[in-house]
C-alpha cells in the first residue's frame, strides 16, 4: 500500500453508552483514533423507503492494518458518519479493506 493512496483522513468512533440524568440510556461515540484512508467508491444503490426512495454512497475505505478496529465501530469522514459493513485484511497485516456506507441525516 502507497503511501499517495492513503489522501483522505478519517477518525474511527465507538460505542460510549451513556445515561442521561432522567434515566434514559443514550447512544453516543466516541473517537478512538484518525487515521490516513484511501477510498473507492462502489456503484450507487438505491434503498427503497415508503414513500421515497434513498439513494445510499457506498464505498471501500483502504487503511493501513490495526489490531483495534471492528465492524462495531463506526468512522467519520468530513464529519459524516459511516457505518463499517465489513473488514478484510490485505496481506499479511499490511492492510485493512473496510466496506462502509455514509449513514444518511445523521452528524
Amino acid at each position: 500500500m502507497r503511501a499517495g493512496e492513503l489522501d483522505r483522513r478519517i477518525t474511527f468512533q465507538e460505542p460510549d453508552p451513556q445515561t442521561s440524568p432522567s434515566g434514559a440510556r443514550t447512544r453516543d461515540w466516541k473517537d478512538v483514533v484518525t487515521v490516513w484512508a484511501g477510498f473507492r467508491p462502489m456503484p450507487g444503490r438505491e434503498r427503497y423507503q415508503s414513500p421515497q426512495t434513498l439513494a445510499t454512497r457506498t464505498g471501500i475505505w483502504r487503511i493501513r492494518w490495526r489490531s483495534d478496529i471492528h465492524e462495531r465501530m463506526r468512522f467519520l469522514f468530513r464529519g459524516q458518519p459511516w457505518q463499517i459493513d465489513g473488514i478484510a485484511e490485505i496481506g499479511r497485516r499490511e492492510g485493512l479493506e473496510i466496506t462502509a456506507t455514509a449513514i444518511e441525516g445523521e452528524q
